[in-house]
């Protein structure tokens, strides 16, 4: 069943060419990944976004450039993101950085990271 979940969590990832063709128009959250990080990660990655897909819109954008397996350095610095992965809010305001892994300490288990993510989700100010 796992696997078949995390197929299906991985059909939703867009590309940054894909992605440049909606921002103009989206509201919502947008999880910024590469590649490499997602197949370590898919399970952490899959449950922040299936609690983010309860209540709200999300996008899974992968950053790597496919061609080359670079990341698309131009794009991050359009979003403003300092490290990927993070999670990024998209509304009339503007553009928000939410959640920034590289934050939590190195100890934290995946269990703890998707908690407190769930808790900067949940927070009013963002």
């Amino acid at each position: 069943m796992k696997i078949i979940k995390n197929s299906f969590f991985l059909k939703k990832k867009i590309s940054a060419s894909s992605f440049r063709k909606i921002r103009e128009n989206y509201e919502g959250y947008v999880m910024c990944i590469e590649e490499d990080f997602l197949k370590e990660e898919v399970e952490m990655m899959r449950s922040i976004f299936e609690f983010i897909e309860v209540d709200k819109k999300c996008i899974l954008l992968d950053l790597t450039i496919n061609s080359r397996k670079e990341l698309n350095f131009e794009l991050i610095k359009d979003i403003g993101i300092q490290t990927i992965p993070s999670i990024i809010k998209i509304d009339q305001e503007g553009i928000k950085e939410v959640a920034n892994f590289s934050d939590f300490p190195v100890h934290f288990t995946n269990k703890q990271i998707i908690s407190e993510i769930k808790k900067l989700l949940n927070r009013d100010d963002i």
